[in-house]
Formats: C-alpha cells, structure tokens, sequence
C-alpha cells in the first residue's frame, strides 16, 4: 500500500511540473509545406507550456549522410542565448503564450538556395525559451531538386582574341551555385573576383578555379594575343589642352586615327598621314589602323595611351582649430606631389594628407606639382590658448612688497601661496620656492604653465634707517646726481618695485648719476655686511 501512495504522489508531481510548465518541452503536431524554389517546417507547442516570455523554435538542417551537430546554437555567457541563421540553422520569429493551449510557431522557411540541388536533408526541431531547450523531435527529411555534374554547378570561361598591347577583360560565370558562395582564384594571382583586366604581350591560358566548401571546379581560357604592324610613337604626358605630334613607325598601310576613352571602344578621328597633331582635351588611348584592311591586328599599330594634365590648383583648409598640443589633420588636393614647409610640429613634410601637432599657431605653405606645373596654397592652424608665458621674478626678500605678476597671453588665472589676484605677497607666501601657475582658457581650450619665485629672509639687509645712511635728493630728476651721507657704502644695486633687477650703477666719491625712466625704485646700498634699502623717485 504504501509503495503504491509513493508511486502516485511521483506521477502527481511529474504532472503537475508539465501541466503549468514555464520552460520548453517538447513540440507536437509537425507540419511541412513545399512550394517554388523552398520548403517551409513549423510545430505546435504543447498546451502545458504557457504564461511565461517569448519562446522560439530551433530547426536544424543538414545533408542525410551528415551528422547532427547543435553548435549553431549556443549560450553566450550569463545565459544570452545566441543563435545563428544560415544554410544550416534556422530560428523562428519570436511568439509570446499566454494561454495554456497547442499554439503553432511561426513558420520556418529553407531555401534550396542555400542547399545543394538533387540531395537529400535530414532536419530536426525544438522549442527554447529563456536559454532552456526542449527535446530534439524525431529526424524528417526532404530532397532538393534534381542537378547534375558537381552538384549542378557549371563554370564556363570563354576564350578571347585581341590585339596587342590593349587590355582586355577575362570573365568566369558559375550556374548553379549550392549552399554557402565561393570564391574565384586566377592562376596568375590576379584575384578573387569573376572578373580580372590584364593586358598581355602574347598568346596566353589562364585556369580560374571556383572554390566552395564542398567543391572545387575549374576551366581554362585562352587569351590568344596578334602582333600589330608598327609603332605609335609620341609623348605619354600632354598638358591644358595642348596639342602632341604623333607618329606611326613601320606603319605600312592606309592610316587611320582613332581614339578611346578605355582602349575597346575606338572613334575616328582626323588624320590621314603616318604623322598626325592632335589636340588633347582628356586622357585617350590612341592607335593607328588600315582602313583598307581586313580589321585584324596586323593592320594596326601600337596602343598609346596619353595622360592628359592640368597646370594644378591645389585646394586646402583655410583654416583649422585645436586646442594646444592636439594633433590636427591638414588636407590638401589638386595635384599629383605635395611639399609642406615649415616643418614644425608635422608627423611628415610630403602627401596630401598630414598630421600636426602644436602649442601655438602657425601657417604651413603647401607647395602641389605635376607634370605640368606647380601650385602653392596655405593652411592656417588656429591653436588655443596657444604658447604661454609669465614674466620672470627676481628673488625677493620677506619683507619686499607686493609684486604684480604678467602672463601671456592675458586674461588667465594665477594660483599658488601668496597670490591675490595677479599679484604676489612674499610676506604671505613666506621663506621659500614658490611654485605659481597660470592658466589660461581660451575658445574652449585650456592650457597652464608655471614659474618659480624664491622668497630669502634676506638677513643682514636691514630698512632704512635716516640716522645711519641716507641719500639726498629723494625725489630725483633724471638726470641729476644723488648724494649718499655715509662714505661707507662701496656698492648700489638699483630694482624694479616688482623686484626685477635694474641696474648695477658706479658711485664715485659718494655720488652716483641717476640716468634712470620716471618711476618708482628700490635702492639697495652694501656697506660691509649689511644691506640697507630705501624707495626712490625718479622724476622727469
């Protein structure tokens, strides 16, 4: 009894997990429609998975001979589910469920166009919901239609005359192409494309092989080249419209001139002679054939093709703006060479293109040639703030005044000790180097530099004191000579108010010359060991 209560209550909880099911099971009710060039697979979920996000049906197609595989469907970290669609994995449209009932996916479509025709397929379906997977269903197949050779591909690469020295384009068709796209591959490394151009000195074969996953095809052609009677001798280069004198060398039948804008299509021209001057108004292929001949290439001269040139004008940004030191792209077009100059702050002084990277503005001068001539244009580079610079300080003492500072270019912000606005306090700032910044914004760009200013205690300097030394007059005119009251002074240093050093003046006899602009200065007067410092005046 009690084995078969155990027994029921594992049946009721199996029911009970599928009858409410939030994760895939197994699809039902398969389904399977052909039409024009594809077939189409779906399935119906099964009523017991319903209510939850959106489910998916994964159909998975390969060759009957071939095993399956699943990897085309896969999890990408943290439970992303990833799934590929192509010639062999196919996902279906999302479809929501919220009801509890049999609900058909959307419909899968196979193109035989992604399949090989006349073979057989083998494929298989499943539902996925919120990176879980229900069960693979049972293998059901289908036959692509009929084909034939290798697997109803054809490669046809037809032969081609042409004469000497024109170039000539080789061509590769493939009908019937099966699953995945191939490449081309010309046996004289010329590419990978159905279509090469080549110009040939002689009778020549080329094998062009189509390449897929599966197959490999290959066909020769030939490029059967004739030799042309004569040499079309002339220049290679011709500028602004000017006219060239051309001439057919070993030319032996009824010249006449033609031209070609791409060396197949010819146009007539005037001309009769094995000599002929033409005006050339655009780059031209040219030759000389017999127009009472039988059209073959013994009846024709060389091809020359002719470049035709104009004096250049080159053309480049007028201007550029950066911030300092930011690099900046300069272009420049209109010619064939291009010289850069000055050299400063550029990656290279050559090419259409080049980088420059900078902390002040400049104007580089762009020389552009060609054949025929050069042209000289100018690119500006606009850099912000640009260079910046704050005016030096001497060293001051402890106890020297206020000092305005100076940076270029205006307008920026000063910060470090002792500083008040634009000005610096050595008394604040104290004994020591002090580091002060500047910076500057300009146009959205900033940019700093700095300076150092040495503040000493400046011992044995002592202030004016009246009853020990003194000078008279005080104020000066320029001009005048100045007295000193005390023989024992045997040096003058004379400063700025901002204590930028001025002069170094020669006292004679207790006298010295003031030859100095109006202003304010710091006299500075060395007797032995000691310093003392006294304001003077310079007047007009």
């Amino acid at each position: 009894m009690k084995k078969t209560i155990l027994l029921f209550f594992i049946f009721l909880a199996g029911f009970v997990q599928n009858l409410f099911a939030c994760h895939p099971v197994a699809l039902i009710n398969y389904q399977v429609q052909s039409g024009p060039g594809f077939i189409k697979v779906t399935a119906d979920s099964d009523p017991v998975t319903c209510g939850c996000s959106a489910y998916y049906m994964d159909v998975e197609v390969v060759k009957a001979s071939d095993q399956f595989t699943g990897t085309g469907f896969t999890i990408q970290g943290s439970g992303v589910y990833q799934y590929l669609t192509g010639p062999q994995f196919y996902t279906s449209t999302e479809m929501l469920k919220p009801d509890c009932i049999a609900q058909t996916y959307p419909w899968v479509t196979i193109n035989y166009s992604d399949l090989c025709l006349g073979t057989t397929y083998k494929y298989r379906m499943r539902e996925h919901h919120n990176s879980n997977f229900g069960p693979w269903s049972q293998e059901m197949t289908f036959t692509t239609p009929p084909a034939s050779g290798n697997n109803g591909l054809a490669l046809t690469a037809p032969n081609i005359n042409v004469c000497y020295p024109s170039p000539v384009t080789l061509s590769a068709t493939v009908t019937g192409l099966c699953g995945t796209p191939g490449t081309y591959s010309w046996s004289n490394g010329a590419g990978n494309s159905s279509e090469i151009t080549v110009t040939p000195n002689d009778t020549i074969s080329y094998i062009v092989s189509y390449i897929t996953a599966t197959d490999t095809l290959s066909d020769t052609l030939t490029l059967y080249v004739s030799n042309a009677n004569g040499v079309l001798n002339g220049p290679s280069t011709v500028c602004n419209n000017d006219q060239i004198t051309l001439t057919a060398n070993g030319f032996t039948g009824t010249p006449e001139w033609l031209t070609s804008e791409n060396g197949i299509n010819w146009t007539t021209i005037n001309g009769s002679g094995l000599s002929n001057t033409i005006s050339i108004s655009q780059s031209t292929y040219i030759k000389v054939s017999d127009s009472n001949g039988t059209g073959q290439c013994s009846d024709e001269t060389t091809v020359l093709f002719v470049n035709h040139q104009t004096t250049p004008v080159i053309t480049s940004s007028s201007s550029t703006s950066v911030c300092n030191n930011e690099p900046a792209i300069l272009n420049v077009s209109g010619a064939d060479s291009y010289s850069w100059s000055p050299s400063i702050g550029l990656d290279t002084t050559s090419g259409p293109s080049v980088t420059a990277s900078l902390s002040q503005s400049i104007t580089y001068t762009i020389l552009g040639s060609n054949a025929c001539g050069s042209d000289t244009a100018y690119s500006f580079l606009d850099v912000s703030p640009g260079k910046i610079t704050i005016d030096s300080v001497a060293h001051l003492c402890s106890y020297s005044g206020v000092v305005t500072l100076f940076g270029n270019p205006t307008g920026g912000i000063f910060n470090g000790p002792g500083i008040m606005g634009t000005t610096f306090n050595p008394q604040s700032a104290g004994i020591g180097t002090h580091r002060i910044i500047y910076t500057v914004d300009l146009n959205s760009c900033t940019d700093t530099t700095s300076i150092f200013i040495q503040v000493n205690s400046c011992t044995g300097e002592i202030e004016h004191d009246e009853s020990k030394i003194n000078f008279f007059p005080n104020p000066v005119n320029k001009g005048e000579m100045v007295h000193f009251n005390n023989a024992s002074v045997t040096e003058i240093r004379i400063y700025s108010v901002d204590g930028k050093f001025v002069r170094q003046p020669r006292l004679q006899n207790g006298e010295m010359l003031i030859d100095l602009s109006p202003g304010y200065y710091i006299v500075k007067a060395h007797t032995g060991d000691n310093i003392t410092h006294f304001r003077m005046e310079v007047l007009e």
